[in-house]
């Protein structure tokens, strides 16, 4: 039987996965699913239990840490329980600006979920 809390529901939406710690990695990578509570992640490394992860999406960047990976062979599925979730992030970028235009931004999110890296 099913013990979820949640309904599952199912997305193909391409994402930046970066694995957070002492040498931090950065992996592309798809939600295949979502709940109020969770992802499934398909990535193509392995990525250890219990780590935490940042994922860029859209306009979005949503913090979690991996409870479980399966898989093998260059595709793994990572179960990520959600902890803090960030959006509207494109607004805030244009009201820093507003706020202090000769701040530099290192990095901003396009609207595919891809990062673009700002000229200096």
């Amino acid at each position: 039987m099913d013990q979820r809390r949640d309904p599952r529901f199912v997305v193909d939406q391409p994402v930046f996965v970066t694995v957070l710690g002492d040498s931090e990695r950065l992996h592309k990578g798809r939600i295949r699913n979502e709940s109020g509570r969770g992802l499934l992640i398909e990535v193509i490394h392995e990525v250890p239990m219990q780590s935490a992860l940042r994922i860029d999406v859209n306009n979005s960047i949503l913090l979690g840490e991996v409870v479980y990976c399966q898989g093998g062979n260059g595709l793994f599925l990572l179960g990520v329980k959600l902890d803090q979730v960030l959006c509207g992030l494109a607004e805030l970028d244009m009201k820093l600006l507003e706020f202090a235009p000769d701040i530099r931004v290192e990095a901003r999110l396009d609207n595919t979920g891809g990062v673009l890296t700002m000229p200096g």
